[in-house]
C-alpha cells in the first residue's frame, strides 16, 4: 500500500461530500430518461437495413457468456426527460453472440443517437458498486455503448462483464478526529474502471464501519481511503485485494 500526504484544498471536502450525490444523480437521470420509451415508427423514407451484432464475454477468463439481455434504443440528444424509441432487444446465445437486424429511418439520427445497452443477469456486474444501495439497484448490472452514426462498428460490439462476488471492507479508526475536518472518504474501483465512493462524517458512533461491495471476481479491487491528520494535511492510502468468486472476501483498513 502507498501513503500520500497532500496539503488541504477546499475542493477536497466539496468532492468528498458530493461523491454519493453525483452517483445517485446519474442513476435518477437514467431512470427519467427511460420513462418516455415508445416503439420505433415505421420507416417511410431514408430507410436503411441496419445490423447490430457483437459478443459478451467474462472479463478475466475471456469466456463467452450466454443469456445476457441486450437492448438497442434511439435516445434523444438534448433533453430533460428524454424521448426514446425501442429498436431491438434479445440476449446473447451460447457463444456469447447477439445479432439484430432492423429497418430504420436514418434521418432520426439528426435528433437521436443509438444506445446499445447490456443488462447482466444477477451473477454478473459491469462495474463495482455498493451492495446495499436502495436506489439504482440495477446500476452495476448495466452498461451502454453510444453511436451517433451508422457504421461498421455496429457489427463488432463488445461487452466485457465481471463475475460477481462480495467484498466486506472493515474500517477501523485508530487516530484522532481533527475538529473541522471530520471527513473520511473511501473510493473503490476495478482497474481501468470508474471510481465509486463513500463519504463519512466521523463521530464516536462510527469508529468501526463496514462497507459491503459487489465487485469483480479474480481481479484486483483497488481501495483508496483519505483522512485529515492535521487541519491542513490529508493522508491517502491505497489497498487492494483479489476476490474469489465463492470466498468470503474481507479486508481490514485502519485509518
Amino acid at each position: 500500500m502507498a501513503f500520500i500526504i497532500v496539503k488541504y484544498s477546499s475542493y477536497i471536502l466539496t468532492t468528498a461530500t458530493k461523491i454519493r450525490k453525483i452517483g445517485l444523480t446519474g442513476i435518477l437521470i437514467s431512470i427519467f430518461a427511460s420513462s418516455c420509451s415508445k416503439d420505433l415508427p415505421a420507416c417511410k423514407g431514408n430507410c436503411d437495413l441496419i445490423t447490430f451484432s457483437g459478443n459478451v464475454s467474462e472479463f478475466t477468463s475471456g469466456q463467452p457468456v450466454s443469456g445476457q439481455a441486450i437492448k438497442v434504443i434511439l435516445k434523444q440528444n438534448i433533453c430533460m426527460i428524454c424521448s426514446t424509441f425501442n429498436v431491438a432487444a434479445g440476449s446473447s446465445d451460447a457463444n456469447g453472440h447477439f445479432e439484430f437486424t432492423k429497418k430504420m429511418d436514418t434521418s432520426l439520427l439528426r435528433d437521436y443517437h443509438i444506445d446499445v445497452q447490456i443488462t447482466t443477469s444477477d451473477s454478473y456486474i459491469t462495474r463495482i458498486a455498493s451492495a446495499d444501495s436502495s436506489v439504482g439497484y440495477l446500476y452495476p448490472r448495466t452498461n451502454d455503448l453510444y453511436f451517433e452514426n451508422i457504421d461498421s462498428s455496429l457489427n463488432r460490439l463488445i461487452f466485457k462483464i465481471y463475475s460477481k462476488t462480495s467484498l466486506h471492507i472493515n474500517l477501523h479508526r485508530n487516530s484522532a478526529i481533527i475538529p473541522g475536518r471530520e471527513y473520511f472518504t473511501l473510493l473503490y474501483y476495478l482497474p481501468g474502471d470508474v471510481h465509486i465512493g463513500e463519504a463519512f462524517i466521523m463521530s464516536t458512533s462510527n469508529k468501526d464501519t463496514a462497507v459491503l461491495l459487489n465487485t469483480g471476481a479474480n481481479v484486483y479491487t483497488i481501495i483508496n481511503s483519505s483522512k485529515f491528520i492535521t487541519y491542513d494535511s490529508l493522508v491517502s492510502k491505497n489497498d487492494s485485494i483479489k476476490c474469489g468468486i465463492n470466498d468470503r472476501n474481507s479486508i481490514d483498513i485502519s485509518y
